[in-house]
């Protein structure tokens, strides 16, 4: 191509200037630039061509070293951009002007640390005596750091991770920087950290549930062995009596066998329990058999059943129920909810303080009321009462699996009611309950 234009240079009596790749006398390479210019006579005839030739391999070289450099910066997708000793920009490639939101013309010359890496991630100023970018380029050490942010054109911050190298021995001055966006990088390590938070919390949830079961286990196991052991004692008690020849009048039989009731009562109480605390812990509803039925009957029953179970060193219960407080639900659910509520209200009470329990009808349904004067529960352990497990400190020493007030909250919820509780050390606990009437629908089937 340059000595077609040289051609037609000379063709047409022109000068031109043209760089022609020669070889030397020992067949090496080298680019030598002609310069030809024309030299004319009196009636501005070309006469004669001057010609000047100058080996230019050194810049023909150089310029090919730059064209690769660019093409080089322009074709990689990590961003990249020089800086001279005062941190203007000397150079940037499209990547980084494209991070950045900038065109390449609106950077050059420009303070690099003003423009975009003015304050840090978390808002504060970043003074520029501070940045290892700014520290490079004034001719400091070489740096790589993994968790800084720039800031965009358009205000938003970009978490990046960057090099900046000085350019010693470069013969000029200042450092080059490289800039690789970590957003998606930053993601997915956030999605990783929170996929093993998830995996832990799973795993300590399946060992702590590993831990009541076993916790469940052992405290039903004690509360089944207690009232089994009371009923081996009043059979081995009364066997004794016959083989002494001493049978049971009617009325010591009646007392006998309603003792096995309420015995045997409770026994079936704790196994019902535990299988509704598996229900409601699995989210699942309770099956209820709803029907018509007296509360205040009922309440009368389960006192009268707590009573024998007890015996005669507990505390007395007084129940004052008023007549007709018919509601609709599942009797023997509910009679264990008032078995729990009860049965607490005695186990922690003195025998001197008798358990009052008020049943009356309220709003279209009934509310049961359950008084004691026992040992109460703390003001700041009131809120965990129905947590399932938790026990209050001042339980310790009361045999219990801490599933009675967790199981009777989802009873009474799933029939449509509420419960609360009132308590307070030394003064003692109140429970009350609210059910809906017979013509309220009761939750579940």
């Amino acid at each position: 191509m340059a000595v077609a234009t040289l051609r037609r240079a000379l063709a047409a009596g022109t000068g031109c200037i043209v760089t022609l790749r020669n070889y030397r006398r020992d067949e090496t390479p080298f680019w030598n630039e002609v310069t030809l210019a024309p030299l004319r006579d009196a009636a501005d005839q070309v006469i004669a061509y001057v010609g000047v030739q100058a080996d230019v391999t050194a810049r023909v070289e150089a310029d090919r070293q730059r064209a690769l450099q660019a093409a080089v910066l322009d074709a990689t997708a990590e961003g990249i951009y020089g800086l001279d000793h005062a941190g203007r920009c000397t150079f940037i490639n499209p990547a980084a002007a494209a991070l950045l939101g900038y065109t390449p013309a609106e950077v050059l010359g420009r303070d690099m640390h003003a423009l975009i890496h003015h304050h840090r991630r978390d808002g504060t100023p970043y003074p520029p005596d501070a940045c290892p970018i700014h520290q490079a380029a004034a001719g400091g050490q070489g740096v790589r750091v993994v968790d800084e942010v720039i800031w965009r054109r358009d205000g938003t911050a970009v978490p990046v991770a960057y090099a900046a190298q000085p350019m010693a021995g470069t013969g000029f001055a200042g450092a080059v920087v490289t800039l690789v966006d970590v957003t998606e990088r930053e993601r997915a390590e956030q999605e990783r950290a929170a996929l093993l938070a998830r995996e832990r919390t799973a795993r300590a949830e399946a060992e702590a549930a590993v831990a009541q079961r076993d916790h469940l286990l052992s405290l039903a196991a004690h509360d089944l062995r207690t009232p089994l052991a009371a009923l081996i004692g009043e059979v081995q008690l009364r066997q004794r009596r016959l083989q002494r020849g001493r049978p049971l009048s009617a009325e010591e039989q009646g007392a006998f066998l309603a003792t096995l009731h309420a015995l045997l009562h409770r026994q079936v109480a704790v196994v019902s329990e535990v299988t509704d605390a598996a229900y409601v812990r699995m989210g699942e509803r309770l099956a209820l058999r709803v029907e018509s039925m007296d509360l205040g009957a009922l309440a009368r029953e389960v006192a009268d059943m707590l009573a024998h179970a007890h015996g005669t060193g507990a505390a007395a219960i007084d129940v004052a129920a008023a007549a007709g407080v018919v509601i609709a639900g599942d009797r023997d659910r509910l009679a264990r909810v008032l078995q729990n509520i009860i049965g607490n209200a005695v186990k922690y009470s003195p025998a001197a303080a008798p358990v009052q329990v008020s049943v009356r009808a309220e709003g279209g349904g009934a509310v049961v009321v359950v008084r004691d004067a026992g040992v109460g529960i703390p003001a700041g352990e009131v809120d965990q009462a129905f947590t399932p497990f938790y026990r209050a400190s001042t339980a310790r020493g009361f045999a219990g699996t801490g599933l009675g007030l967790a199981g009777a909250r989802a009873i009474v919820a799933q029939h449509g009611g509420t419960i609360a509780l009132q308590s307070a050390p030394g003064v003692g606990t109140t429970v009350t309950i609210t059910l809906p009437g017979a013509e309220g629908a009761a939750r579940g089937s």
